[in-house]
């Protein structure tokens, strides 16, 4: 799926979407429209994130979409000739996303040490995202080892969990050591504010560092309120 020679751009929706599949369709459509190669999209459960007394349990049970709101929207991307990528945050959101036809995962830092994912990866051939933020050595070493047992692509994902990402903060020179040390392809998780006179030059920058895949988060209007509009 990914070219070494052409530079692969994903538009992150995250939950710009506000649990809403029109919406959702409007952000696609809009990437689509902006010649993105692929969309990535957030299949979570509340109840695998999050305990019942937590404070943001409502707000996130209110951005789930439902199985045959998920498949209508992937179907919807793939007839705009998009790719389609998911992060999962547990194993019954993985399984509930092997229903629907996608064309790869990704592994949230978050998750880089969780057992049961890695167990799960272990055995999907699909082409997997890892997101490499804030994560030690060794962590990405073993997450890519127990992958590896399938053979499968990998891109190592750069990026700084900071949103919107300070400019001081990139550290793009991580592209070229992770790259180097693990061998496989590299990206930019690129979540610097849309309002920087470098938001379009660190994504450029980035490729000439050695990044192969672009993410960029995309959303109709930044001012709207929610957790993923303002970056």
């Amino acid at each position: 799926m990914f070219n070494p020679k052409k530079i692969f751009v994903i538009a992150e929706m995250a939950n710009a979407h506000e649990g809403n599949l029109d919406n959702a369709k409007k952000i696609v459509r809009a990437a689509s429209d902006a010649k993105a190669d692929a969309m990535k999209f957030q299949k979570f459960f509340t109840s695998e994130l999050l305990t019942k007394d937590h404070n943001q349990f409502n707000h996130f049970k209110k951005l789930e979409m439902n199985d045959i709101e998920w498949t209508e929207l992937i179907n919807y991307s793939k007839k705009l000739g998009l790719k389609v990528f998911m992060d999962v945050f547990g194993i019954k959101s993985a399984n509930s996303v092997l229903k629907m036809k996608i064309d790869g995962f990704k592994l949230h830092s978050t998750d880089i040490s969780n057992p049961n994912l890695l167990a799960f990866f272990a055995k999907r051939k699909e082409p997997l995202l890892i997101s490499t933020a804030g994560c030690y050595p060794e962590e990405i070493e073993h997450a890519i080892s127990i992958a590896q047992k399938t053979k499968k692509e990998i891109i190592l994902m750069h990026g700084f969990q900071g949103f919107p990402t300070k400019l001081e903060d990139t550290n793009l020179l991580r592209i070229q050591t992770i790259k180097e040390k693990f061998s496989l392809p590299v990206g930019m998780m690129d979540h610097i504010s849309a309002d920087s006179k470098m938001a379009m030059n660190i994504s450029l920058l980035s490729v000439g560092m050695g990044a192969q895949v672009i993410e960029k988060h995309i959303t109709l209007n930044k001012k709207s309120i929610g957790p993923d509009h303002f970056f």
